[in-house]
Parts: structure tokens; sequence; C-alpha cells
């Protein structure tokens, strides 16, 4: 099915529960053409750099910067009616306000100052004693009162707060404790939260449907940052844990002033304010909803994932064509790296095995679990596109069956019968500060300074600058699941260097096919490269793009910072030649690289090397503008290929190598020197240009490297020499840059013999995650830009990538044992 169907469907898309907003024009279209790039721009994705049991404060830091400087505010009456389950008909609010008031003690009393005032709380919080854990703790039995005053029985839903206990976690144990929590006491398929068995002794993140914040002051901005960092964090770690989470609650209390969240892969909303006192009924409401919502859809649980039975032990539902719906059930979780992130694709992948008639049946396979634009085509109408075309011109098809998977089924998840998606975009008017700049203690002072807010997050995109005041804003999402046949492990998590640099070689082939039939992945990292036996097969193609779709671009895409192309950061060409260069442009052939035969690219299809002098250009028309649009092309492939061989052995430890007559020569201060440039070069995209292009820094970042390496550095050196040559050749006539002038160099068979001369060099080498340690946190290039901030506290941002098996524990915390953790650092 093409682009087109999609964005024809998706207008016919309605949230699957709530009752749409029918003045809101944007709830059922996309983005109008002219709102959106020719090409999409990327993020970068903070919390898939981070160590998810590090450092809690980073973690949070890493979830604000990904969020972005602000969030969209909505009214009550619109978050009531369009992002809540609707109230229980049975249930009446004054019914309910009555049952408070009455009996020997209620717990709504009337109050010469507020009208009303709940009875669990003697004073203002601000005004009691203790700390804001025993301010607060009177909320609870408010919460408990208005759960009893419902008529509505039985109830699966619960309050509670125990800001000293941290949390299960379904994925390891994350440092993270919510003030207080509203919680299912019981899931269908769920093992440990079986109907008729009574709650366990500490709860799993899973259960939570609302998490609470509380703070005693609200007027002082760092307490303000604080609670508002809290929630997001609790918020990220629920949909993080949960595979069954659609979206998810949140509230927050400062002193009076009340706040509700919502927060799906797509949005993220918060109320306008409101007072814990003055407006009870509001409070009333929203717990009920949550505690007698139609359906658990309703609060953001997918009925189609069933589980966990066990760790990582789900049945998955997968609606295929025609009706037909697969069952499998899951037996190791792969990876979720992606899932880290409040929004965007919280892609998940498991291995898995078809249920037939009850029972587990046939080979293992692979199911993926992610949240796409709801008008882009599917990953497996794009594998089936991208194979047609490559055999319509002739590229062998057991080539393409060995390097790319092959889909077993696939199809939109859908609840009680239609598409499940993130409901539908928010409609605000107005903009929630998410971390307020502080300037001695009063918020209300730093009015001025909200507009020169930036984020570090966002990549710049395409010639236009964000309003620095608004968040970062994702397309409208629906759910979708894919099963392959293969299964396989991610070459990020590839021990043998050797082995590695085997699968790179196939990686080549399946970009050449792939860009012989007008086809960019645009996405290539050691994540979407799978080691199936020695094979390295591409995967993820759902951001690959056909040359010449007249379909825009979306607002966003989620990157690997790792192997972004330096061009895809800049949405520029940047590689064009200098004017003392120029004269040299037309006579100098493309590649220069004399490759045997033995280590070319197996045959495809007949090719011709040609200069640019030969290729064919446009024909510039009088209204043809000098400066092109940016478009992706095959070069920034397989730059991010060659990205992706130079982390093997930069981002990576070597554990062991062969050469018994090779010793370490690198100090402690070498080492952490190197730390620190790596943190630098794969955080900052202005240093990866840099090292593309300056010889001193590519051989001084080199000779820091293990010496049983630096020989397999210098040769990616002369490969990156080779790269950029080809960028500026092309370059210095853009109007000639289109995928059949690239393909028909000789560039794919040059990146394929040396991936055969590295996987010789790299015989007996292995490598392992590095330990960064405490590295700090470079300035992002928007960052640099950014005025000073008055309070270090909430404006400094500490980064530690640490990887999985090197981690700090929290003191006097139960950790699981480490076969366990599932957690690993992203590209």
């Amino acid at each position: 099915m093409d682009s087109a169907t999609y964005a024809e469907r998706s207008k016919a898309l309605a949230p699957l529960h709530f009752k749409k907003d029918k003045s809101s024009a944007s709830d059922a279209t996309p983005p109008a053409a002219g709102d959106r790039p020719p090409q999409t721009p990327a993020v970068c994705k903070a919390v898939m750099g981070y160590e998810a049991y590090g450092n809690l404060d980073d973690a949070r830091e890493a979830a604000l910067r990904d969020i972005g400087a602000s969030v969209k505010e909505v009214t009550l009456a619109y978050f009531f009616k369009n992002l809540l389950p609707p109230l229980d008909p049975s249930i009446r609010l004054d019914d309910v306000v009555r049952r408070l008031e009455g009996g020997e003690a209620p717990a709504l009393r009337s109050h010469e100052k507020h009208n009303r005032w709940w009875s669990a709380f003697e004073k203002e919080p601000k005004n009691a004693g203790g700390d804001e854990d025993q301010a607060y703790k009177p909320f609870e039995q408010v919460v408990k009162a208005i759960l009893e005053a419902s008529p509505v029985t039985p109830r699966n839903f619960a309050y509670i707060q125990l800001p000293t206990q941290y949390p299960r976690c379904t994925l390891g144990q994350v440092y993270e404790k919510p003030d207080g929590y509203g919680y299912l006491l019981h899931r269908e398929g769920d093992s440990e939260l079986r109907e008729g068995r009574e709650p366990p002794e500490m709860l799993y993140w899973r259960q939570f449907v609302v998490t609470a914040e509380f703070k005693k002051s609200d007027t002082n901005a760092t307490e303000h940052n604080k609670c508002v960092r809290q929630l997001c964090g609790n918020m990220l770690q629920v949909m993080r844990d949960d595979p069954t989470r659609r979206f998810t609650y949140g509230l927050t209390i400062e002193n009076l002033t009340m706040r509700l969240w919502y927060s799906s892969r797509s949005e993220i909303a918060v109320s306008a304010p409101f007072e814990l006192m003055k407006d009870y009924r509001t409070i009333i409401r929203f717990f009920l909803s949550l505690a007698h919502p139609p359906s658990v859809a309703d609060i953001g649980i997918d009925s189609s994932i069933v589980g966990p039975r066990q760790v990582d032990d789900y049945d998955i539902q997968v609606h295929c064509a025609h009706g037909v719906v697969r069952t499998f059930r899951t037996t190791r979780l792969i990876h979720a790296e992606r899932a880290r992130a409040l929004r965007g694709s919280g892609t998940r992948v498991w291995e898995a095995k078809e249920i037939v008639n009850g029972a587990l049946h046939g080979p293992p396979v692979v199911v993926k679990d992610t949240w796409v634009d709801f008008d882009r085509m599917r990953e497996g109408d794009i594998v089936s596109r991208v194979k047609s075309d490559a055999a319509a011109v002739g590229v062998n098809p057991e080539l393409l069956d060995m390097a790319f998977l092959t889909v077993v089924c696939h199809g939109d998840v859908r609840l009680t019968g239609e598409v499940a998606d993130t409901t539908h975009t928010v409609d605000a008017k107005k903009q929630f500060l998410v971390q307020t700049p502080t300037k001695g203690d009063t918020r209300e002072q730093n009015a001025s300074y909200v507009s020169r807010q930036t984020n570090g997050s966002l990549i710049d995109g395409y010639g236009k600058k964000p309003e620095l005041h608004k968040g970062i804003e994702y397309e409208k999402k629906a759910h979708y699941r894919i099963v392959f046949q293969e299964v396989g492990t991610p070459l990020r998590v590839e021990t043998s260097l050797e082995k590695a640099y085997r699968s790179l070689r196939t990686a080549t082939m399946a970009l050449h096919a792939m860009h012989r039939a007008g086809w960019v992945h645009r996405d290539v990292s050691a994540n979407n490269i799978i080691l199936v036996g020695d094979v390295g097969k591409l995967a993820d193609l759902e951001y690959a793009r056909k040359e010449g779709s007249e379909q825009c671009g979306h607002r966003l895409r989620t990157a690997s910072a790792f192997s972004l192309p330096v061009e895809a950061h800049e949405g520029a060409y940047n590689f064009t030649r200098k004017a003392d260069d120029e004269e040299r442009a037309d006579s100098e052939p493309v590649v220069r690289e004399k490759i045997p035969n033995s280590a070319k690219l197996p045959s495809l299809v007949p090719k011709v090397p040609m200069k640019v002098s030969e290729m064919p250009t446009k024909a510039k028309t009088k209204t043809e503008k000098t400066k092109l649009e940016f478009r992706y092309n095959p070069l920034h492939d397989l730059e991010s290929l060659w990205w992706v061989a130079a982390y093997l052995i930069s981002y990576k430890r070597i554990s062991s190598w062969s050469s018994g007559d090779i010793e370490d020569d690198r100090d402690d201060a070498i080492r952490q020197t190197h730390n620190e440039e790596i943190s630098e070069l794969f955080e900052l995209q202005r240093n990866k240009h840099l090292l593309l292009v300056s010889e001193d820094k590519y051989a001084s970042f080199g000779a820091r490297l293990h010496p049983s390496v630096r020989s397999i550095w210098a040769t990616l050196g002369r490969l990156r020499t080779t790269l950029v040559e080809l960028y500026k050749t092309l370059e210095a006539k853009p109007e000639s840059i289109c995928f059949r002038n690239v393909v028909q160099t000789e560039i794919h068979d040059i990146f394929y013999s040396y991936f055969v001369k590295l996987e010789g060099d790299a015989s007996g080498i292995k490598i392992a995650p590095k330990n960064l340690g405490a590295v700090k946190r470079p300035k992002t290039d928007r960052e640099e830009k950014r005025p000073e901030v008055i309070d270090k506290t909430t404006a400094t941002i500490v980064r530690r990538m640490e990887v999985t098996g090197l981690k700090r524990e929290a003191p006097n915390a139960v950790v699981q044992p480490h076969s366990k953790r599932r957690a690993t650092i992203g590209m």
C-alpha cells in the first residue's frame, strides 16, 4: 500500500474512545504540505545514550531534553473532554459530593476562605510541619474517600502514597519513586496481578495509571522545576516499563496549585492550573474517570498484548491483511532502546513463537512492536516495494533474500475493530514551559527570560529555526506490528570485530541494491544491521524513501547520533569545494581506488564507472533557484555505514587481541582524554564533520585508540578520504546529485573492498562495551548559543555515558541480578 493510500486512510481515523472536538481541523488531517520540510528532520534521543541504571538526575535531565522547552497547555474542559475516559453514566457528581459532605466525619467541609476544604488537611501544605511527604499525606485520604463515595462497585483501582518505596520494574531496577500513584489491582494475563489475588507487597510500574509529585512551595522556581522533572521521569518510566501502555497520566501539586498531565507516544499535555480546595469537583471527576473507565483501553492499556506471565512473556496479536489475526508468545526481549523516550516510536523487539490452537508452533520468529507516523508507508510494504523495485532493475533475487529480512506478516494494531492511534493532535493555544529559568527565588521575575530558552535535543532542520519557546512536536502515530522470519542479534552487541566487519560487507550489498532501485535507507546504524549467522541483514526500513517521492517530509524522525550523516544534521550540502578546487572538479575522476576483482561487490547488474563531467545534469530554467533544497542521497547511507565501522573500534573497548607483541601503551590520562573525545564526537555533530575533513583531527583521535586497532583506523581514514572527495566532486555541481550518478560510480565497490580488508585485519580482536565513566556532557550545537543561566543546579546538565555491566548502584537499594538487567546503550 503506498503512502497516498495511508494519507487518505489517516483522515478517516477516529479516536478509539474519546469524543472528538469537531471544531479542530488538525484532529482529523495531517499538517499541510507547506508546513512540512521536504526532508524529515532528525531528532537524537538523549535518553538512548544514557544508562538506565545510572545517575537518576542525569536520566531525568535526558527526558526533559527529549521533551523540549515546553509542552502544550490545555483547558480543564478540553482535558476532560478529549484526554480522559468518559465518566461512568451511573455516577452523578452532585451525589458524590453529598456523600463526601455527609456522615459523622465528612471528607469535605465548609471553609470561610475556600468555600470547601478537604477535612484531611489541617492547613495549607506550605504551612504544615515536616517535609512534603508528611504535608501531603492527607491527599491519600482524600482520594480514598472519593473512591469510597463512588456508587460503582467493584473497582479495579486504588491510590497510595509510598514515597520511600521503589516500585518494581519489568526490565530491571530503576531508582525512581513517585510521591503517589493510582494503580490497577489486577490485569488480565498478568501472573503477578491476577484477579482475586492480593496485591503484591511491592507495586510494579506497569500497574500505575497515574503518578503524582508534590512540592510545598508554589513560588520557588527551583522546586517547581524539580517537581516537573520528577513527574516527567515517572511518566517516562511507566511508558518504558510497560509494553502494553499506550498513554499515561500524571498530576502535580505545588502547595494548593494542581495540574493534570497526559503523555502518549506523540503528545504531552498539561492542564491549566486549578486549586486543590476550591476545585474539588475537578479532583473528584478526575479520579472517578480513571477508577471506572469503559475499558482498560480507555486508561492506556493495550488489550491486544497480554501478560507478562513471566519476565518478557507476552501474548501479542498481529492484525494481518484480510482481517486475519495471528498470536505470538514472546520468549526473549531482544532490544527496547527506543522505548526509553516518552515520545517517538517506542520500538520493542522480541523473539517469539506463534500460538496455534493453544500450543506453540513452528520455529522462532521476531516480533517488532512500534509506533509509526500515521500517514507513513508501513515497513512491511516498504520491504516489498524495495525488493520488487530492485528486481525490476535486474538485482539478483537471491541477493535480496540474503540482504534483507523476510516479512511473515504485519499490520496496524486494532482495538475493538478500530486502528489504535495516539488519539488526536492536541489543540492548544498556550505553551507550558517545562523548566522555568531561575533568578533569585521567584518564577514571576523571569517572564522575559522565557523567549531565550532553547532545547539541545532537537537537531535544527533545513534552514528553519524552530521557535525557541515551543516544544518538539511529533506526528500523530499509529500502533504497528511486523513479524520477521529470521532471528538474529543487532551488530551493536557483537563481540567479534572480524564478524562485525564481515556483516558490513552484506550491508553494503543491501544498500547497493536499494540505491539501484532508487531508495535510500536514512537510518543505517549498528542497531539496524542484524547478524543472522555470519550475514548482516539490513533492517528497520521504516524511514526508507523513494527518490522523487512527492510525499512531503514529516515533522521529525528518530535518528542515531552515532551514525547520523553530518549533512543530514545540518540539512544542507556542506562538502562543496573551495574556489581553488573548482577548476579540478570536472577533470578528476570520481574514484581513484584500484580495486581487485576479488574484492568487488558480487555482480548485481552491469555498471559503468563515470566521471562527473560525463554525468547528466538537469537543464536550469530561468526561474530555478541557484541553491537547491537538500535531499538525502545514497552517499549519506554510505557515510552512516562508515560511522558504524568507526564506532566499532572507537566507542567499544578492546577486550582481547591475538597478537602477543602488541601492548597497550596508553596511560590513564590518555584513556580519559580519549573518553572525553568520544563523548564530544558522538554528541556534537560539528565534531563529526571536523573528523571527516581534518587530517590532523583524525590522526590525533586515532593515536589514542588501542594499538591493536590503529591500523584499522588508518584504513578507515583512507575510505573516509575517498568518501569526502566524492562528496566534494558531486557537490561541485549540486544539480547533478541524483541516485543514478552516485550508483554508477564505484563507491559501493570501494566500501565493499575496504570491509574485505578490515575483516582480515580484525582477525582475533574482541570488543566489549566501553565504560566512559563520569564524562561531562558537552554543550550541543544549539546550547553553545544559549546565554548563561544563573541557576547552575537547573541549567547544568551532566551526562554520564555508561554501558551495561558497568553501573553505579544507588545506596541501600535492592538490585536485581546482573543477568536480569536488559538496558543497553542505544545506537
